[in-house]
């Protein structure tokens, strides 16, 4: 894997970056102060994540709200990855600053979601060892069958999350970097018919209300998917 590059080219006003792009690819970017990137050169990127495509974007242009500068030399995939990403931080900018909370608010909100995500987590991982300390005081109970009615969880991966990275916002509802969201929502369809109590996301605390009710909140926050 080619390490993460990245330099200015004051000739061209263009961030040029190569390599591999994820979340541990900041620390090569350059210092912009007072630069204006018109372009962005992306022909030398090999891999580029979610993470890589908003550090390459918010270093190009400070505010959400900036004019996209041209991406250049880009491979289709990663160009369409880094449109996701661009318009998904606008919507989220366009809300922020209808509503900006003061300091204490906004640490107080952050504090709040921390401890939902911890709270969910140690209750689920409570009931499940009780109901496996139960089964494991009484050996003559153990039956597979009944196993999987005490610790029957479904795991849906990207295809839901119980918190939007991007908002904040708690529940289930379609991830925001989901690059199949038509797939993905087929997929939720498919497990209509699951009677799991615990939806297992793969970002987001654990959802307790059942797999029926998770689908409706996803589809209350997505109308028409």
């Amino acid at each position: 894997m080619t390490t993460a590059a990245a330099h200015f080219d004051a000739s061209q006003d263009a961030l040029i970056a190569s390599g591999a792009w994820h979340v541990d690819a900041a620390a090569a970017l350059p210092r912009l102060s007072g630069h204006t990137v018109r372009v962005l050169d992306g022909a030398a990127i090999t891999q580029l994540d979610t993470n890589g495509a908003w550090l390459l974007l918010n270093a190009v242009r400070p505010r959400a709200s900036d004019p996209l500068p041209e991406l250049r030399g880009f491979q289709p995939q990663h160009l369409s990855l880094l449109n996701l990403v661009a318009q998904h931080a606008a919507v989220t900018a366009a809300e922020v600053e209808a509503r900006q909370p003061g300091v204490l608010e906004a640490t107080g909100l952050g504090a709040m979601a921390l401890w939902r995500n911890f709270s969910g987590l140690v209750n689920f991982i409570g009931q499940l060892s009780i109901e496996l300390a139960l089964l494991i005081g009484r050996p003559g109970n153990w039956r597979w069958r009944e196993l999987g009615a005490q610790v029957n969880a479904v795991f849906v991966g990207d295809a839901m999350t119980t918190r939007n990275v991007l908002t904040g916002e708690s529940g289930p509802r379609p991830a925001p970097f989901t690059l199949q969201p038509q797939e993905a929502t087929a997929s939720i369809a498919r497990l209509e018919a699951v009677q799991a109590t615990w939806v297992l996301p793969g970002h987001g605390p654990p959802w307790h209300g059942g797999v029926a009710d998770a689908i409706r909140e996803y589809r209350r926050a997505a109308p028409g998917r």
